[in-house]
């Protein structure tokens, strides 16, 4: 038997390495040594509240919500001027710009989502870099992490796109700004 608890009245199998206390052992209430995959036994799932959950979204722009074109503008201008030091660990110039950008905009975490992949977008657009191969971000569940990772991700771009482009990252923000106006 795969998942079987030690008992105190008898010794099995575990996946532990040691013997589970009683207190903290699952016991089968029909008793035995019967396989808990069988049919007809009921296994109590954990269940995850719906507030703690949310489904994994793709980087695709999706033009349903307005986004502030102040946000835009905040977002475009401040991940252009990121310099390398910015990026180093328990650095906090990312998450305090990222935050001034979404208290002066009045944008709430979703929305500064939606923006920055617009500005992906634009990004790849105005700069001619190969959309099949840039990388996806992909972004969780938290939209905390969300748009700081959209950030940190919108900065190498911002790189790659300027290098390919032969312009720099201020004239890269400028021309995504502009593309994104149309």
């Amino acid at each position: 038997m795969l998942l079987s608890a030690e008992s105190p009245s008898r010794s099995g199998l575990t996946s532990q390495s040691g013997p589970i206390p009683a207190n903290q052992a699952f016991h089968a209430s029909h008793g035995g040594d019967t396989p808990l995959t069988r049919e007809f036994i009921c296994i109590h799932h954990g269940v995850t509240p719906p507030c703690d959950t949310e489904t994994v979204r793709s980087a695709q722009a999706r033009t349903s919500q307005a986004v502030p074109r102040s946000f835009l503008r905040e977002a475009a201008v401040g991940v252009a001027a990121i310099i390398p030091e910015d990026l180093d660990p328990g650095n906090l110039t990312i998450p305090l710009g990222v935050s001034a950008w979404i208290v002066r905009s009045d944008v709430d975490l979703a929305q500064a989502c939606e923006a920055m992949l617009a500005l992906r977008s634009a990004f790849l657009e105005v700069s001619g870099l190969d959309r099949a191969s840039e990388p996806v971000p992909l972004l969780g569940g938290d939209l905390r992490t969300s748009v700081l990772t959209l950030t940190v991700y919108l900065d190498g771009l911002m790189d790659r796109g300027a290098r390919v482009a032969r312009s720099s990252r201020s004239e890269l923000a400028e021309a995504a700004l502009v593309y994104l106006d149309q």
